[in-house]
């Protein structure tokens, strides 16, 4: 048996599944309808849904980083604070989760910015730094327990 680990997005994976070019993939569900039938997965591990921000942006809510550690966050909260999440595509069963958490508390989150990788959204988070026109306050990241 050979192993070779690939660094690839859900998407991707999902896309060399189906063609057949890799054996096996870590993906986050729900796997796009289209594909449901041809591919089988099982849950490796749950993880919470969280939010990252900047300490900066966590003292102006009026909270220390410690305080916000094991307490869950109300997203009225953070409703103005603008959103940097990765597009729909690579991975639309998270997407619209984090969507459905907005949507549940009547709230539409305000998309900052756009990147793929999650290294770099938390990056942008924890500088402060997105785009010219919006300054990085929070990203959702990780899947939703069920």
């Amino acid at each position: 048996m050979r192993l070779q680990l690939t660094e690839a997005t859900s998407d991707v994976q999902i896309e060399e599944l189906v063609a057949g070019r890799i054996d096996a993939g870590l993906v986050i569900p729900p796997l796009p309808p289209r594909y449901a039938s041809s591919l089988s997965y099982l849950p490796v591990a749950r993880e919470p849904l969280v939010i990252a921000m900047s300490t900066d942006a966590a003292r102006e809510l009026g909270q220390g980083a410690q305080q916000w550690a094991d307490t869950p966050v109300d997203l009225h909260d953070l409703a103005a604070a603008p959103l940097v999440i990765f597009p729909r595509r690579l991975a639309p069963g998270l997407y619209d989760i984090i969507m459905g958490c907005y949507g549940a508390a009547g709230l539409m989150p305000r998309i900052g910015q756009e990147a793929i990788q999650m290294q770099t959204i938390v990056s942008l988070v924890s500088t402060g730094m997105a785009s010219r026109s919006c300054r990085a306050r929070c990203v959702i990241c990780g899947a939703r327990a069920s």
